[in-house]
């Protein structure tokens, strides 16, 4: 039985290590009276006493904490040299005695120390030569990575490449899309100004609603601008105010035509008649003039008088201004809807009603003319006037955006 607990003993020491041999620690203390007191520490206090003077001496007992990793030595600056005094002679006697007596470790009385003049000082350690720096295993501390070296870690090329893969294909399917978008608005282009061209000779107003729409829509998405594209665009207004002039229920001559003079001087009455005519759409057919107060303003050059009193419109449109620098006074064919409506009480009387300048279009296709009355075919200069009109359209003064409403009231 001995030998199978030895071997298993020696299996445990082989796996876990031996425990270390507890070595006897000595100690050598220097009495007050200078003989040296040695022995050996115990794992608890003593007290020595000294065998020359019978001093009572305080033995520490021997570390109970097991030992830490040999320290790293730092390396110490070069000793001083001291600088060396006159000769002298051999060392006193006293002295040598007490080198002497302490080396074998016979005591020195105190006469014998004090006739060598003063008393031996008490003898201290020298301190070390080197500074013994410690390491602290616990704590670790890692230097701080630079911000190239981040970015690197970051950035690494299989990311860059991966990312620049899924860029590829994102950028590539969005061309394969838009080129397919691209192909399908070329193909209803042609398809639908087909259909509005035959709708147009056919007189089916309903077809070239629909189609002209659809035209519109291609036309945008191609990003044309040529003639062809300023027709269909046109064209589509002109349906669209048509839509509108017929959605009125009446004109604004009309609704003054009926006012009498009791409703006039009625404040109540009065703006009822004004919001009536606000926001009315209809077709003027006549000259225009520069007003005499503001160069930018065009009159309508009619006379429109009722029992209230004279009717006067004017409009403020950029489209109508580049029209008139070209055609002078001649008469124009154009649908505007009502901005605004008043009445010069303290004047003559007169009904001042003011068009939406964003509102005017100017009719071009002879289809949408005979809708609203004007029939080429029955009126010989309908016909003059929509071709001038439609040879204006086509010009790029005709596709000058008007004017929004809050630039204007800044400029005034």
């Amino acid at each position: 039985m001995s030998s199978l607990f030895e071997r298993l003993a020696d299996v445990k020491a082989k796996l876990l290590g031996k425990p270390a041999v507890e070595a006897p620690v000595p100690f050598e203390v220097v009495c007050d009276c200078g003989h040296r007191v040695a022995g050996i520490r115990r794992k608890g206090y003593q007290i020595a006493e000294c065998s020359a003077c019978t001093s009572a001496i305080f033995i520490l007992p021997a570390d109970c904490y097991p030992k830490v990793k040999k320290p790293v030595a730092k390396e110490a600056p070069a000793p001083k040299r001291s600088v060396a005094g006159p000769a002298s002679g051999p060392p006193n006697e006293p002295e040598r005695d007490a080198a002497s007596a302490g080396t074998s470790g016979e005591s020195v009385s105190p006469e014998k120390r004090k006739q060598g003049g003063k008393s031996e000082p008490r003898k201290e350690a020298a301190p070390s030569d080197q500074e013994v720096i410690l390491i602290d295993d616990d704590v670790i501390r890692l230097p701080r990575v630079p911000l190239t070296v981040r970015i690197r870690r970051i950035f690494t090329p299989v990311r860059l490449l991966g990312v620049a893969s899924v860029v590829l294909v994102g950028l590539t399917a969005w061309w394969m899309i838009h080129q397919r978008t691209l192909e399908e608005a070329r193909r209803t282009w042609r398809r639908e100004m087909d259909t509005v061209k035959t709708a147009i000779e056919e007189g089916d107003r309903g077809s070239v609603a629909t189609a002209i729409k659809k035209a519109v829509d291609a036309a945008i998405v191609l990003s044309r601008d040529d003639a062809d594209a300023r027709d269909a665009k046109s064209l589509l207004r002109q349906v669209q105010s048509v839509d509108a002039v017929k959605s009125s229920s009446s004109d604004p001559v009309s609704v003054l035509a009926d006012v009498t003079a009791a409703k006039v001087n009625n404040v109540e009455d009065l703006k009822a008649i004004l919001d009536r005519v606000n926001g009315i759409c209809c077709v003027f057919e006549s000259p225009l003039v520069r007003s005499t107060e503001n160069e930018q303003i065009l009159v309508l050059n009619s006379p429109l008088l009722t029992p209230s009193g004279r009717i006067r419109i004017q409009v403020d449109s950029e489209l109508l201004r580049g029209f008139y620098g070209q055609v002078g006074q001649d008469n124009m064919l154009f649908i505007a809807s009502v901005k605004d409506a008043s009445r010069n009480q303290a004047g003559s009387g007169e009904w001042l009603i003011n068009l939406d300048g964003r509102s005017v279009t100017l009719l071009t296709s002879e289809l949408l003319a005979s809708e609203l009355g004007y029939d080429p075919k029955l009126i010989p200069e309908t016909a003059d006037i929509l071709k001038r009109q439609l040879e204006f359209m086509r010009t790029d003064a005709a596709q000058r955006p008007e004017p929004e409403p809050e630039v204007e009231e800044k400029k005034k």
